[in-house]
């Protein structure tokens, strides 16, 4: 993870005024396009950043502006390769890296977005939220890419978590997925392979947390150690809770997720996430109505999988909006600057104000400083 000054725990930050922003950090907006000027509809700011600067993300559809923005297409979602024109806040497509539906390794993936891609074992892993046939379940698949970046290896996809799916409590004739794996991340640590996973209650009736596990390979692909090469439901015992809500906060006390995680200059880990509570409706999703939802934390460990790992030496952002701040990512621009990419969104329920920056009042998919 490229966070170089930046990845040091919050007790050797003397001698930083993190009380220094007086007004809101400047916002920069970001789109995508095709190299020839077309828009890429909904890419989302789930971008991840290569050690070589260019970004692996997500599309729907390639359409005009206008289009895209009515939302009157038919999704086609991708997965590719962007690089980003930080003069003009583009991200340009490069080329297509896994079109949907695919086939491969006896599974039929139906849709795949949201792409999280790390360097392990001399090779580039995507993990990526996915919707398998024939029932359709979010789960969380892993692929690799080809050396050169040009396509995935679906010939090597796994699905080492599937989502359970049921009737829709609302509408019992349909099927839902009432447990999803969503947005996965993957850790390269210490020779090891880790996935996380956010656990989305379809009822937004329980907490949404994070889980993780350690991966293990055999020829027919990544899964979760102890598995035996099948996947396991997004709550299985085999995966642990790495990060979880805070009762009693009813600012923190029904989402605990995160966003971004890697490993720190001094080899312990730094994790980004978003904790929102039941102040209000509960913090189901970034624009609830709900005191201090979605906000971006910080948080250092030094072991990937105990028990809430995340939430032990977890806090407050002071250089970061309080805004609700979806895939919140940090960047790194070619000077060496750190930001934070994401999603930011007004604070419908009100912010919680102590240890964060002033929220922005310019919203949207876009990057902010990482540090004052």
């Amino acid at each position: 993870m490229m966070i170089r000054a930046v990845v040091v725990s919050l007790a050797l930050l003397t001698g930083w005024h993190l009380d220094v922003l007086a007004s809101p950090p400047p916002f920069h907006a970001v789109s995508a396009v095709t190299q020839d000027g077309l828009a890429v509809c909904n890419p989302g700011p789930a971008m991840k950043q290569l050690p070589n600067g260019l970004f692996v993300g997500r599309g729907m559809s390639i359409q005009t502006r206008a289009v895209c923005n009515a939302g009157t297409y038919v999704p086609k979602p991708f997965i590719a390769l962007f690089a980003l024109n930080w003069h003009t806040g583009q991200f340009v497509l490069q080329n297509y890296i896994q079109r949907f539906p695919a086939s491969g390794n006896g599974f039929v993936i139906n849709t795949g977005y949201d792409p999280y891609t790390v360097e392990f074992a001399g090779e580039y892993w995507t993990a990526f939220e996915c919707t398998v046939a024939p029932a359709n379940q979010v789960s969380a698949c892993i692929a690799p890419l080809l050396a050169d970046l040009s396509a995935m290896d679906i010939s090597r996809v796994s699905v080492p978590v599937l989502g359970i799916n049921g009737p829709n409590p609302a509408k019992p004739t349909q099927q839902v997925t009432l447990t999803s794996a969503s947005a996965p991340a993957l850790l390269p640590f210490q020779g090891n392979l880790y996935l996380y996973w956010q656990v989305d209650d379809f009822t937004k009736t329980s907490p949404l947390i994070e889980r993780g596990a350690a991966l293990e390979q055999d020829r027919n692909g990544i899964w979760i150690a102890g598995s035996g090469g099948f996947a396991i439901s997004p709550n299985d015992p085999l995966s642990s809770v790495v990060y979880y809500v805070v009762p009693g906060d009813t600012t923190r006390d029904f989402t605990s997720l995160l966003t971004d995680v890697g490993v720190t200059s001094d080899g312990s880990l730094m994790a980004i996430g978003v904790v929102g509570g039941t102040n209000g409706t509960p913090c189901g999703t970034p624009r609830a109505i709900s005191r201090g939802c979605w906000r971006v934390t910080i948080s250092f460990a030094t072991d990937p999988l105990a028990p809430n790992t995340f939430g032990q030496n977890a806090g407050p952002a002071p250089f970061i909006p309080e805004n609700p701040f979806d895939y919140a990512r940090v960047i790194v621009d070619p000077e060496g600057n750190d930001w934070l990419l994401g999603n930011l969104q007004p604070p419908l329920g009100g912010v919680v104000q102590a240890g964060y920056a002033p929220s922005e009042t310019t919203v949207g998919v876009g990057y902010v400083p990482w540090m004052p």
